[in-house]
């Protein structure tokens, strides 16, 4: 980043906060290296595979920075913009942690089989103990390429339908077999599927934080 002197800085935010559009692109510009280099700071070795999304994140910082700065305040820009570019990054990179852990105890839960009875809430099935946390549809875009259509559908169902979870925590077969127009048979046969699919776990163990 080529470094401006403070009145120079001062200058630039002076033209943008009297409605010069053209300023605010020369702020931008002027500091988006700051951006990148921060993201190359903070980023490890499990996010690697996240460098552009970080990056993206961390210019969104910098533009929320950029539009939010007082010259009042007794910093440089670039002070008070690292810290919205950290926490940006920072923060995907642990939601990043949380969505993996999440995942991979999933994936190191021992089956549990479907139990029938006859409370006539779930077609002659109780909710399988099969918890899945995450259900959050980030990660997801890391984990269609090891699926097919129908189990990743499911897998989709997991992370993001509430109304195939129980208040309990449990999954609800019955549910999703419902909402898919499927057997239960199926849907016990995709979760098994998941659970058995080598490329995907591979690609989990890579997401997985050491």
């Amino acid at each position: 980043m080529i470094s401006i002197s403070k009145e120079a800085e001062m200058a630039l935010f002076r033209e943008y906060q009297n409605d010069n559009k053209k300023a605010f692109d020369r702020i931008f510009q002027q500091f988006k290296p700051l951006a990148i280099s921060r993201v190359n700071k903070l980023i490890v070795k499990d996010c690697e595979h996240l460098r552009a999304e970080l990056e993206s994140e961390a210019i969104e910082a910098l533009w929320k920075a950029a539009k939010t700065f007082d010259l009042k305040q007794n910093c440089r820009f670039s002070t008070y913009a690292t810290k919205f570019i950290d926490l940006a990054v920072n923060s995907k990179m642990s939601q990043h942690w949380k969505e993996s852990k999440r995942i991979k105890r999933y994936f190191q839960r021992k089956p549990v089989e479907c139990i029938a009875c006859n409370n006539g809430d779930d077609d002659g099935e109780i909710a399988v103990t099969d918890p899945f946390p995450c259900r959050n549809e980030s990660i997801l875009s890391e984990l269609a390429p090891y699926c097919n259509t129908a189990d990743f559908a499911i897998l989709s169902m997991i992370c993001n339908d509430e109304g195939i979870w129980r208040k309990n925590g449990n999954l609800n077969n019955a549910a999703i077999a419902r909402k898919r127009d499927i057997s239960r048979e199926t849907v016990r046969q995709a979760l098994q599927n998941l659970r058995s699919n080598r490329p995907l776990k591979s690609r989990l163990h890579k997401l997985m934080p050491r």
